[in-house]
């Protein structure tokens, strides 16, 4: 009779040194090949383990093996997903966000094993293994009571080594802490409020800002509920604003037609006189905002359709303001703004409106009408000058209209197949435009040469707009805006400088366009600092629309008296002072630097606010 093998047995106490240190190792392996030490050390890390190793101690195998094993699994699920979502966004991301996108993702899954790395399955594959190895040890039966209590003192020293940690961790937060004067720019401001998750996370560690996360997105609503009228008045302060004065450019489009590009995915790099003529060519003649910057936040393009169609920055609390603000007050939107002056207002989109929960937030903020692709016709995927041939005979230009279209076309995955995986005219199309690509830019990353291609389509569907209102007599009465959503995503560094050396023009995938065109004006150079948030109020003066300041948070970019503001997570610049958020340090100061810094707090305190006014519903009052 073939005898069973028996499992390896150690003395109790080996048993659980031997489990517990092998836990440690693969959480402190998970750490490191994802993040560097964090800037105030990896206590929260040390506090983690010893936690861990408590329920080690504290429960008897086989529950102690699957418990430790558990907690890696969740750990390493937890710290790949933040570096998966930081590849592909430049960003770490709450766990309430993640949730709030699950549909979204679905949708987007080749994209998002683009950005898995081969180490990433190696690791998996290792973590398992060793668990595997773990799980062959078992200790021998306990013989007396004095070692069934040795498991007892290994927990309460495990809890007194997550106490240990903590306190050190909060003890260094503390120590940092500036004067209350300089609040705003202190750590602990930054531990408060997390008002830039990426930041938070290299200062203060990927553990810390999961607990963060737990307690600002989770317990601290259910406490924020009785400070509703200090909330209000903190907002109210906070928007006070001297109204906008007329300057040279105010009613210079009034009455005339817009059509307003969100351009996914467009960066400079895609503007090119041969790759792209016409957009080229309107950037040039038009209002070119050099200084423009459209921040990649948690909830990528639905947050730009936020901020450019409300002048109001979305939370960044672990919710899509899309979502879960979808039926909150706002007095003020563009199709607001233009239905008051008869136009119509209608969103379109190459997609589904289904998506971001457009359908349900588009109507909330004034559009009469969403046509997506139930409405266009074409299958998902199809190409934005495809669809654009449809969307421009659909117009009502018996009246002024207002046509706010998201594009499709640029956005990811960029490999082959995403050139051929659509219907015969959008695959024929991007197959024509790769071409083109190759044979002015052949050393160029494949990927890239496919992201370009993808997003020429842009310039086809301008240069269609074009042609139809030029044959129609009504080009003359036609404005066209072209504002990219966020950087290309998905591509490393490496690429992106590559990228940028071998393109003639030597644009980045970073740098994003904005920009408006009409045949009434000359071209014009706007470097004055802005972002998403300063859209809509420049429009309005443009068609000589009012808005009340107190309703909005950006600014006229070609109002003279506004010095500007873009924020890249990196850096806050303005006409006044260069501020760099990592070091805190101003630099190209054209002012006091006790103006500077007051200025500069108002920007800072701007995410925690835009939580403030949607958690509360604010406008609603």
């Amino acid at each position: 009779m073939k005898m069973k093998k028996s499992k390896p047995t150690v003395s109790p106490l080996a048993y659980k040194l031997i489990l517990s240190a092998g836990i440690t190792l693969l959480l402190i392996s998970i750490h490191y090949s994802y993040f560097s030490p964090a800037g105030y050390g990896d206590w929260m890390l040390g506090a983690l383990a010893a936690l861990v190793n408590s329920l080690i101690w504290g429960l008897r195998a086989p529950w102690d093996k699957l418990a430790g094993g558990l907690c890696a699994l969740l750990y390493f699920l937890y710290i790949a997903g933040q570096s998966l979502y930081y590849r592909l966004f430049g960003q770490y991301i709450f766990l309430s966000t993640a949730v709030g996108l699950r549909s979204e993702a679905t949708q987007n899954l080749g994209a998002g094993f683009s950005a898995v790395l081969p180490q990433d399955w190696r690791f998996l594959i290792a973590l398992i293994v060793i668990f595997l190895l773990l799980t062959q040890l078992r200790p021998q039966p306990k013989q007396d009571a004095a070692r069934r209590n040795k498991p007892v003192r290994g927990v309460l020293v495990c809890l007194s080594l997550c106490l240990i940690c903590s306190l050190i961790f909060y003890g260094k937060l503390r120590g940092a802490e500036a004067d209350e004067f300089y609040y705003t720019y202190s750590d602990q401001y930054l531990y408060d409020h997390v008002s830039s998750p990426r930041q938070f996370v290299e200062l203060f560690g990927p553990e810390a800002f999961f607990l963060r996360d737990v307690k600002l997105n989770q317990l601290e609503p259910l406490r924020f509920r009785s400070q509703k009228r200090q909330a209000q008045e903190e907002i109210a302060a906070y928007l006070q604003a001297a109204p906008a004065q007329p300057n040279a450019q105010t009613g210079l489009f009034k009455g005339k037609n817009l059509i307003f590009f969100e351009a996914e995915s467009l960066t400079q790099a895609v503007i090119d006189p041969v790759l792209t003529p016409t957009l080229f060519r309107l950037q040039q003649e038009g209002y070119d905002f050099t200084n423009y910057t459209a921040p990649l936040l948690q909830g990528s393009t639905s947050d730009v359709d936020f901020m450019l169609n409300l002048s109001l920055m979305p939370n960044n609390e672990g919710v899509i303001a899309m979502q879960q603000y979808a039926r909150n007050t706002y007095p003020v939107s563009l199709a607001k703004g233009f239905a008051g002056q008869g136009y119509s207002a209608v969103a379109a989109h190459n997609g589904t409106k289904e998506f971001y929960n457009r359908d349900q937030f588009y109507a909330q903020i004034g559009y009469e009408d969403f046509w997506d692709l139930g409405v266009l016709g074409p299958e998902y995927g199809t190409s934005d000058a495809v669809c654009m041939e449809i969307i421009e005979w659909m117009i009502d230009d018996s009246q002024p209209f207002f046509l706010y279209n998201i594009t499709y076309s640029g956005h990811q995955g960029y490999e082959q197949s995403d050139l051929t995986d659509h219907n015969e005219a959008t695959a024929r199309e991007y197959a024509a435009s790769y071409a083109k690509v190759n044979q002015r830019y052949p050393q160029l990353d494949e990927q890239v040469k496919v992201y370009l291609a993808k997003s020429m389509s842009l310039d086809l569907a301008v240069a269609s707009v074009i042609d139809h209102f030029q044959q129609k007599g009504t080009l003359d009465q036609l404005v066209i805006a072209i504002a990219g959503d966020h950087r290309a995503k998905g591509f490393s560094q490496a690429v992106i400088e590559e990228t940028s050396e071998q393109l003639a023009s030597h644009s980045s995938l970073e740098d994003v366009p904005f920009f408006l065109w009409s045949p009434s004006i000359k071209g014009q150079t706007i470097e004055k600092p802005g972002t998403d948030i300063d859209v809509l109020p420049t429009l309005f003066n443009l068609f000589a629309i009012d808005v009340a300041p107190e309703w909005i948070m950006g600014h006229d970019l070609l109002d003279p008296r506004y010095p500007g503001y873009a924020d890249n997570d990196h850096q806050i610049l303005t006409d006044n002072y260069r501020y760099d958020k990592q070091t805190r340090e101003f630099s190209e100061l054209n002012v006091p630097l006790e103006q500077a810094m007051e200025e500069n707090e108002h920007w800072l305190r701007i995410h925690e606010i835009a939580n403030l006014i949607l958690k509360y519903d604010y406008f609603a009052e």
